[in-house]
């Protein structure tokens, strides 16, 4: 005859497994946040990162064709700029580009505002790049610092 410790098997409880799998649940509520929140500068360092390109090209553009870009797809189409901008959504942000006579505008907002990123991004021709926190970013707004 088997003695009860030889009986019992090698492993965990259901209530084991049940302590384990609360207190890496609660870990993850803290550390979750926190990761999201740390992409948001990261994200809005791309958006102005693309807006400066965007100035850029669009000089190299018009020095070659007489004329501004009349979309984002255009300059893609042209090699300036890589197929992800030329879509007018990267890192968090939805890119908005107005052509006009003789000049240009581009916006960058936070495609979900409060994750992807807190600020709106503006620049035009004059290559200003402007911010604003509370809604789509004009030529009104403050310059960044």
């Amino acid at each position: 005859m088997r003695s009860t410790a030889q009986n019992k098997k090698a492993g965990f409880t259901l209530i084991e497994l049940t302590m384990v799998v609360a207190i890496l649940a609660t870990l993850a509520s803290f550390a979750i946040p926190s990761l999201l929140n740390a992409r948001k500068p990261a994200n809005e360092a791309s958006a102005i990162s693309a807006l400066r390109s965007i100035l850029t090209v669009n000089e190299q553009y018009r020095l070659r064709f007489h004329d501004y870009a009349s979309s984002l797809a255009d300059l893609e189409a042209n090699d300036y700029i890589d197929q992800k901008l030329g879509s007018g959504t990267k890192a968090g942000f939805a890119f908005g580009y107005t052509p006009a006579a003789s000049s240009w505008s581009c916006t960058a907002d936070p495609e979900v505002p409060g994750q992807t990123g807190d600020r709106y991004f503006f620049i035009d021709q004059g290559g200003v790049i402007r911010a604003s926190t509370t809604g789509t970013a004009t030529s009104l707004d403050a310059p960044l610092n």
